[in-house]
């Protein structure tokens, strides 16, 4: 999914919407657009004209996505081991809203 945020009004069809408004685009709605893809739900290998638009799955996946994985994974050891000391501002975590998150300090 990609997140993108309004600079200005925007009107599709009925609907209005405001400057400021965060949307999201799933990828596989994307994909089977059939402005962009005529037929989209025939397997087509050979289709010319628009690219995938997908970048996360099979051929398309991401070079780094096995490294970000496993560094994930190690983080919560690294933090035990380091007797790491969790301070700030307690309160949900939005991950499609990182800037609205609350601040936390890590010490060792």
């Amino acid at each position: 999914m990609n997140k993108r945020m309004t600079t200005g009004p925007v009107r599709l069809g009925d609907l209005q919407i405001e400057a400021g408004t965060a949307l999201f685009m799933v990828w596989a709605a994307g994909n089977h657009d059939p402005v962009t893809f005529p037929e989209p739900a025939r397997f087509d290998p050979v289709r010319d004209g628009a690219r995938p638009l997908i970048f996360g799955m099979g051929q398309h996946a991401c070079l780094g996505h096995a490294i970000v994985r496993a560094t994930l994974q190690e983080r919560p050891a690294v933090f035990i081991t380091k007797d790491a000391r969790f301070t700030g501002a307690a309160g949900a975590r939005s991950i499609p809203m990182p800037a609205n998150m609350p601040a936390i300090r890590i010490t060792w």
